[in-house]
């Protein structure tokens, strides 16, 4: 896993796709570590690979969503019934919410952006009716992923986690999957540069066994 948290430091999204100040980059750290300001995204392709069964009956919910652009794949490419993100940077925020307002009517409606913590209240309403859910997890700390576990084993709805590294334990109610590889923007960087040709990222998936209280 260290392999690829040096290959996310080092191949992260160009600072003109996602640049912060320092000011932001101090509010991310406090809340997810001192690595979690690195950029770094699930490629058209990636996603593609890892939610392509998801349909219109799904809810998707992205923890982490910088700029947004898996949120409006979602419901674009898959018709998913609604997609929603939740990031902390206000200016990767606001890229969410410039791309929405330039997309056309059908994604606009059935997209939402919120700016906030990802294991926050934000996130926990959107997790009241979400049915999949991705996590870029890689750069985030331990506490942090241990906050979003909890929320997590709070949904009363969600049927599938895809995660970029394996939680700090496994969410009461599911059970691990699989692991598939999936290509991210530090996988295609290092393959097409030469620095090490990579199929992808291996991520981790979760799925709903039980639920809190019940069968």
């Amino acid at each position: 896993m260290y392999l690829f948290v040096s290959l996310a430091l080092r191949l992260s999204t160009p600072p003109t796709m996602a640049a912060i100040g320092p000011d932001e980059a101090a509010s991310i750290e406090a809340a997810g570590g001192p690595q979690a300001t690195t950029y770094g995204e699930l490629t058209s392709l990636g996603f593609r690979q890892l939610f392509g069964d998801l349909g219109e009956s799904d809810k998707f919910v992205d923890l982490g969503s910088g700029t947004g652009k898996l949120v409006m794949q979602a419901v674009r490419e898959l018709g998913v019934d609604s997609a929603a993100g939740v990031e902390l940077s206000p200016t990767r925020h606001g890229l969410a919410l410039a791309q929405r307002a330039a997309c056309e009517p059908r994604v606009a409606r059935r997209t939402t952006f919120l700016c906030g913590d990802a294991a926050g209240d934000e996130a926990a309403r959107l997790l009241e009716t979400a049915t999949a859910v991705w996590l870029s997890n890689l750069c985030f700390d331990e506490r942090l992923n241990r906050r979003i576990v909890a929320r997590l084993e709070a949904s009363p709805t969600v049927q599938r986690i895809w995660a970029l590294r394996l939680l700090p334990e496994v969410p009461r109610g599911f059970d691990i999957e699989s692991a598939r590889l999936a290509e991210c923007s530090w996988t295609r960087q290092a393959s097409q540069t030469g620095l090490l040709p990579m199929l992808g990222h291996p991520c981790v998936s979760y799925i709903r066994t039980s639920f809190l209280g019940g069968t």
